[in-house]
């Protein structure tokens, strides 16, 4: 019979905890021991799933685990290092964003590091998840995320991070249709047509077809003419200007403590 893989989770916030439930979801390959950190959330895992348990520590689960993510706030990382001893051979999966693998060797020690970016819909097993270096054991446990995205370098990786608050874009879209819709409109209807949407504009990529909204407006019609508003109202610039605002802040994520 395989042995069980245990993974240690060192950082139970919500994109950990959604790691958690996908995986638990993929099948029985892994076993999970959590940090007692959030532990609102760490104990709800361990009563819904018999193979995760909460831990009595960091060190605990550092001691116990075959590799371990990392996923406390970026800015918490260093004084963390203080206080456990991280087994060099120990493989760590890190979900900090804007912190290298060099500050985190310096740091913990440790001889192998991949960067890992999944999303919340890791939570159903469909999150794009973003990987570096593409090596095992890593490659297995983000495929239980969703579809597994291979960079080729940190910096491809820092590239593509500046992107990734598109998907709370998203939700804050879906919280702006919701109010205008009130209890008129399910909100499943207009989630549903951006789902279709999307899907279809995948599609044409793979393609290799025309993109552009011009493609996708009848002259005359009712797009054309919200597109119209859009421009008005800037709404392309806004758009540039959150992701500014993003890369930005990645710039200095990595340096402030999170408290909370």
């Amino acid at each position: 019979m395989k042995k069980r893989v245990t993974i240690g989770v060192i950082g139970t916030g919500h994109l950990a905890g959604a790691v958690i439930e996908g995986m638990m979801a993929a099948g029985d390959e892994f076993s999970v021991i959590m940090s007692p950190r959030s532990r609102e959330r760490s104990t709800d895992l361990d009563a819904r799933y018999p193979r995760c348990r909460r831990g009595r520590s960091n060190q605990e689960v550092l001691e116990v685990c075959d590799v371990a993510i990392l996923a406390v706030p970026p800015g918490n990382y260093r004084e963390l290092a203080k206080e456990v001893n991280w087994p060099r051979s120990l493989p760590m999966l890190s979900f900090l964003v804007g912190v290298d693998t060099g500050s985190l060797r310096e740091a913990f020690k440790c001889q192998r590091i991949f960067r890992v970016l999944p999303f919340p819909s890791a939570s159903l097993g469909e999150s794009p998840t973003m990987l570096f270096p593409d090596e095992e054991p890593a490659r297995t446990i983000c495929s239980t995320m969703g579809e597994v995205i291979p960079v080729k370098s940190e910096e491809e990786f820092e590239k593509f991070t500046g992107v990734t608050p598109l998907a709370g874009f998203t939700y804050y879209l879906m919280e702006s249709i919701q109010r205008w819709c009130g209890n008129n409109i399910p909100v499943e209807y207009p989630a549903k047509i951006i789902r279709s949407t999307l899907s279809l504009y995948l599609e044409q990529v793979a393609r290799g077809q025309k993109t552009g909204t011009d493609q996708f407006a009848t002259p005359g019609g009712l797009t054309e003419h919200a597109f119209r508003v859009l421009d008005r109202t800037g709404f392309s610039d806004i758009t540039g200007q959150y992701l500014d605002a993003v890369k930005e802040r990645l710039g200095s994520i990595g340096t402030e403590r999170d408290d909370t």
